[in-house]
């Protein structure tokens, strides 16, 4: 599995920041988080 979810203080080209977390266990699970930014 590859997974690379982006950066949450660098968006570059993206329109919204994001990060992942990745859960390993007897399986492995991997969620993708978007969040708005504050900027002005």
């Amino acid at each position: 599995m590859l997974f690379n979810p982006g950066s949450p203080t660098d968006k570059r080209r993206e329109p919204r920041y994001s990060f992942g977390i990745l859960k390993l266990g007897e399986t492995v699970e991997a969620e993708h988080h978007y969040y708005e930014s504050k900027e002005p």
